[in-house]
């Protein structure tokens, strides 16, 4: 073989031929899906060219050292201004439009007894589908990408699988909020009889909950990088790497913290106008998980070595 420089950056070696269209590709053009590597111009399968390791398609994906250095260096320079615009970025806004559209039809859809069943199934379709997207967008950002990715192929057993690990995530992130009500000898049976006070209550349970998005950090990005349960269950390793710059992950809780108590009043402000109030509050639940996940990867991106030494170490 002659040439062995990437057909989409002449500048770059080539390490991988597209299956599909033939073309050779630099690591910039590879993205990593259900642990394979595809083509980011055509979407075909993407294999490594002959001597060159296959990598493995997990935690950071097909990163090299010379690549993953460039990743963390432009890092420094990504502000929050930009990760506030991210879902909006290129292709990306047709993206999260399109999302934002199908939670207000199903919305509109449940409304009517003719086709409610057939809504709660779309949902319970599009709920599936979310938690997998997230964690590509977290995933994808750690890897240097900017931009929305693709929605994933419906494949039952790994949406229900990704659920899976979404929900163990956020639960053990809850569980210091509920540690923090114990301590304070909260019950919800004191509450309902009046013994306990309802404003120590809700200070406490607002500190517990600020405590698990600041957690959910750390922790979702380590099961978007290492896809495994045992990777969600470690509450000390997120403890340690949320203290790895705790002003960063301060800044994203507080900002999600924010969106979410804003998309809360909206719905509960605008109860008179349900289409307005649902539609916006939905807009609002969008964008926070978008942006979470994207800031969750930009976390991993910037301090990619502490981090991996914390989780890989």
């Amino acid at each position: 073989m002659t040439d062995t420089t990437c057909a989409i950056h002449p500048q770059a070696a080539a390490a991988y031929r597209c299956d599909g269209c033939g073309r050779l590709l630099c690591e910039a053009c590879v993205e990593t899906g259900h642990r394979l590597l595809f083509c980011r111009p055509c979407g075909e399968r993407a294999l490594p060219l002959a001597g060159t390791a296959a990598p493995v398609a997990a935690a950071a994906g097909t990163i090299t050292a010379r690549r993953r250095e460039r990743i963390v260096r432009s890092a420094a320079s990504y502000s929050l201004a930009d990760a506030l615009v991210y879902p909006f970025r290129g292709s990306s806004g047709s993206v999260f439009l399109g999302f934002v559209f199908t939670l207000v039809a199903i919305d509109l859809l449940g409304a009517l007894p003719i086709v409610g069943a057939a809504s709660f199934v779309l949902s319970l379709v599009v709920w599936l589908l979310v938690p997998r997207f997230l964690f590509a967008i977290a995933n994808r950002t750690a890897q240097g990408h900017d931009e929305l990715p693709d929605w994933p192929d419906f494949e039952i057993f790994e949406l229900v699988r990704t659920a899976l690990l979404f929900a163990v995530t956020s639960a053990l992130c809850l569980l210091p909020a509920a540690l923090l009500l114990r301590l304070g000898g909260f019950t919800f049976g004191g509450l309902l009889r009046g013994d306990d006070s309802l404003g120590g209550f809700l200070l406490l349970l607002a500190a517990g909950l600020l405590l698990a998005v600041a957690l959910w950090v750390p922790a979702f990005g380590a099961v978007a990088l290492y896809d495994t349960f045992l990777a969600a269950l470690r509450l000390d390793l997120h403890v340690r790497a949320l203290l790895v710059a705790p002003a960063e992950v301060a800044a994203a809780t507080g900002l999600l913290a924010a969106l979410l108590v804003l998309g809360t009043a909206l719905r509960l402000v605008l109860a008179f106008l349900p289409l307005l109030g649902g539609a916006l509050a939905t807009a609002v639940l969008a964008y926070t998980l978008f942006t979470g996940a994207h800031l969750v990867g930009v976390y991993f991106r910037r301090h990619w070595d502490a981090l991996e030494a914390i989780y890989q170490g």
